[in-house]
C-alpha cells in the first residue's frame, strides 16, 4: 500500500477512489438481438446476467465503503470503542465481504463466457478454477497468470485473509484486544493485539483491491463486447454504389452474416445506370462498400464499413450457381 504524509492526503485519496467506482458496461442486447435463437447468443445472454449481478454487488459495495469512511471520519482515535467505531467496522466488514464476492462472481463470468464447463452452483474457488488445465487453455495462459499473480500478492491477501477471514474466524483489525496469559506462573498481558490498524488504512486496502478488480473485470467484459460487435449485434446496412448513390437497406442483419456474405450483396437498381447489371430479369448493382450500424445505436463503436474487392464476374464465379 502506498504511503501518505498527511491525513488530508489519505482522505483525498479515499474520496477520489470512492467517487471513481462506476458500474460496469452490461453490454445488454436489444430485443432484435435477443430473438436470435443460437447457442452463441445464449452464451452471451448468460454472460450478461453475471455482469448484471456483479453491478448489483458493486453498487452495494460502494454504499458500504462510503458509509464506513463517513463513520471513520467521526472517530477521534483508532482505539475508541464508540458507536462510530462500531458502525465503521460494521460497514467495513460489509464492504470486504462484497469485495470477495465480486472476485467469485468474476470467476462465474469467466466460466460462462469462455465456456469452461462448471455448473452455476459448483462450489469452486477462483484459485482452484484458475488452476484447471481447461480454464488455462480457454482463457489463455498469459491472462490466467496475470490474474493469479494479483490474487497471490500481499495486497490482496491482506484483504482476503486478514480482513475477511479474520473478521469471520478470529480477531478483526478494527478493534483493540488485550488477552492475559499465565507465563512461568505469572499473569502477563498480551499486548500484541492492542493497536488496531488505522481505519483509513483498512479502507485504502479495500479500495485498492476493488480498483484492481474493476481493472480485470473491464478487460474481460471488453472481450465480450468485442465478440458482440463481431458476431452478435443486429445491424442495418447502407450500400455505397459505383454511381455515387447510397442505398439504405431497412432490413435487419446479423453482423456475422454480413461479414461472411458481404461480397455476395447485390443491390436492386430501380433506375438503371451504366453500372447496372442484369441479373435474373432485374437490374442490380454490386456495391463498392457497405456501411453498417447496430440497431437503436448511434455510438461509433457500433458502426463500421466493409470494403468489397470482388467485381460482379468474380462474385458470380465464386458464389452464384450457373443457371442452365
Amino acid at each position: 500500500m502506498q504511503t501518505f504524509n498527511t491525513d488530508k492526503e489519505i482522505k483525498e485519496y479515499i474520496e477520489k477512489n470512492i467517487d471513481s467506482i462506476k458500474l460496469l458496461d452490461e453490454c445488454r442486447l436489444y430485443k432484435e438481438e435477443q430473438l436470435q435463437i443460437t447457442e452463441e447468443v445464449m452464451r452471451i445472454r448468460n454472460s450478461i446476467e453475471w455482469i448484471i449481478r456483479i453491478n448489483k454487488v458493486i453498487h452495494n459495495f460502494t454504499y458500504a465503503i462510503r458509509r464506513s469512511y463517513e463513520y471513520a471520519q467521526l472517530m477521534e482515535s483508532p482505539l475508541e470503542e464508540t458507536e462510530n467505531s462500531q458502525m465503521y467496522a460494521f460497514y467495513l466488514e460489509d464492504a470486504v465481504y462484497r469485495d470477495i464476492v465480486l472476485w467469485d462472481l468474476l470467476r462465474q463470468f469467466l466460466n460462462e463466457f469462455f465456456e469452461c464447463g462448471f455448473a452455476v452452483d459448483d462450489e469452486i474457488s477462483i484459485f482452484s478454477f484458475l488452476n484447471k488445465a481447461d480454464v488455462i487453455r480457454k482463457i489463455g495462459n498469459t491472462n490466467v497468470r496475470k490474474l493469479k499473480r494479483y490474487l497471490k500478492c500481499a495486497e490482496h491477501i491482506e484483504v482476503r485473509t486478514k480482513l475477511r477471514n479474520q473478521f469471520t474466524h478470529s480477531l478483526d483489525r478494527t478493534s483493540s484486544y488485550i488477552f492475559h496469559r499465565i507465563n512461568d506462573g505469572k499473569m502477563q498481558a498480551d499486548l500484541s493485539n492492542l493497536y488496531p490498524t488505522h481505519p483509513y488504512e483498512n479502507i485504502v486496502l479495500v479500495l485498492d483491491d476493488i480498483q484492481k478488480y474493476l481493472y480485470f473485470a473491464k478487460i474481460y467484459i471488453g472481450k465480450l463486447e468485442k465478440y458482440l460487435i463481431n458476431h452478435i449485434m443486429i445491424v442495418t446496412l447502407e450500400c455505397n454504389l459505383k454511381c455515387g448513390k447510397v442505398s439504405e437497406d431497412m432490413g435487419h442483419w446479423n453482423i456475422g452474416a454480413v461479414h461472411e456474405k458481404a461480397e455476395q450483396i447485390l443491390n436492386p437498381c430501380n433506375n438503371p445506370c451504366d453500372y447496372a447489371i442484369e441479373y435474373e430479369g432485374h437490374y442490380v448493382c454490386k456495391p463498392l462498400s457497405v456501411n453498417y450500424c447496430r440497431v437503436n445505436e448511434t455510438d461509433r463503436r457500433y458502426k463500421g464499413k466493409i470494403e468489397l474487392h470482388m467485381n460482379y464476374a468474380e462474385m458470380k464465379r465464386n458464389f452464384l450457381e450457373e443457371k442452365q
